[in-house]
């Protein structure tokens, strides 16, 4: 009886690692060919707790696109930034790329592919939408009650059985604003350049932004540790960006909380981005494999003890 309940929490383990898996796994799934010149609808629902939020503006904006032979690439505005989008494996590292895409849509003024409303039962539908991923964002949120985060939906979706739905459906996870509390902001920057550590510059510019406006251009080097922080409330939205990226590095903006850090990457590194603090996915599968070792011991423990006896 133990073995069998073991078995079962190590499925749920092995399920909860796996389900990590990003849209470029599903790229690689669907049991049909994505067709990437057919024309999209996105439909989102904004409401908590069966109250619908009406006359909202949400902005979309199409930054990546996908080719036949499922390789995604920077469109439109966004071709020339240094992003990488390609080699991406979990939610998390999309969430990283939604939050490095945002600031820069504020600082350098950036034009949504498109604008709606949500109606009375808050619902919006974006028609006529290329294929590939979308930045979607709220034009108001630091005045609203009740808002959703930023976050990156893709168009088309993935059914059930395995082909492509052209009309998405999203339900954007809404929260309530709390009061505002005093706290400490903090942009620091990393670096992941392991090969070859000379090319980095001794200082790296950086401009922030309270509330979509300038506020401050700052310099982050080592002789302030690469670390800058200031006081604020969390009523205030800052966002910051990296100004003249560094040749052949890109660039990724992971936020924690309070702390903003700014990644540059080597492009022999960039493939992949580089792990947040709040996700590790190899340390997730580290400890999957770890927990099967143990439970596959246990219960070759316990089996060879009841021969024993």
């Amino acid at each position: 009886m133990k073995i069998k309940y073991l078995s079962i929490v190590l499925v749920l383990l092995l399920f909860s690692i796996l389900s990590l898996q990003s849209f470029s796994v599903f790229l690689s799934s669907s049991t049909e060919e994505i067709d990437t010149a057919r024309l999209c609808s996105l439909i989102l629902h904004c409401e908590k707790d069966g109250t619908a939020y009406a006359d909202q503006e949400i902005a979309i904006y199409h930054y990546a696109g996908i080719e036949k032979d499922l390789k995604i690439s920077l469109t439109g505005e966004f071709a020339g930034y240094p992003f990488e989008v390609n080699g991406i494996q979990t939610q998390s590292e999309w969430s990283a790329i939604t939050s490095t895409v945002g600031p820069y849509i504020i600082a350098d003024g950036l034009t949504p592919f498109t604008v709606g409303k949500t109606d009375e039962k808050g619902t919006v539908r974006f028609d006529s939408l290329p294929v590939g991923f979308y930045y979607i964002t709220m034009t108001d949120a630091a005045s609203s009650y009740l808002y959703f985060e930023p976050f990156t939906a893709y168009v088309p979706g993935l059914n059930t059985q395995g082909g492509w739905d052209y009309e998405a459906e999203v339900h954007p996870k809404m929260v309530k604003k709390t009061g505002p509390v005093p706290e400490t902001m903090t942009v620091t920057k990393l670096w992941r350049d392991s090969a070859d550590r000379s090319r980095r510059p001794e200082k790296i510019e950086i401009w922030l932004y309270h509330n979509g406006t300038f506020a401050e251009r700052i310099f982050l080097s080592g002789a302030n540790n690469w670390t800058y922080s200031w006081e604020t409330d969390d009523k205030s939205s800052w966002t910051a960006v990296e100004r003249h990226v560094p040749e052949d590095y890109t660039v990724l903006i992971n936020e924690v909380g309070s702390k903003i850090y700014i990644t540059n990457s080597g492009i022999e590194n960039s493939e992949v981005p580089p792990k947040t603090q709040d996700v590790f996915r190899n340390d997730f599968l580290m400890l999957g494999m770890s927990a099967l070792g143990l439970i596959l011991l246990f219960a070759g423990r316990r089996r060879g003890g009841r021969h024993a006896e």
